[in-house]
């Protein structure tokens, strides 16, 4: 367990939750991990984020909307 008060930045809380035995049932962390790293420019790390959340999420509005954005 971890306290959010010893977190450091929500890229950290999202790795913690990727890296638990429980993060298929948090299939939103890679989305939301791709968002933090795009943003810093790691681009490459941000797009595996992205595929697996999408392999994860294939039907989920948010997938459509990635879809749709860039016409994959």
């Amino acid at each position: 367990l971890v306290s959010l008060s010893t977190l450091k930045s929500p890229e950290e809380a999202l790795r913690i939750v990727l890296a638990s035995p429980e993060a298929n049932r948090f299939p939103r962390a890679h989305f939301l991990l791709g968002n933090v790293l795009a943003q810093k420019g790691q681009l490459p790390d941000a797009a595996s984020h992205y595929q697996r959340y999408l392999e994860l999420e294939s039907n989920s509005r948010a997938a459509a909307v990635f879809f749709d954005i860039h016409q994959i």
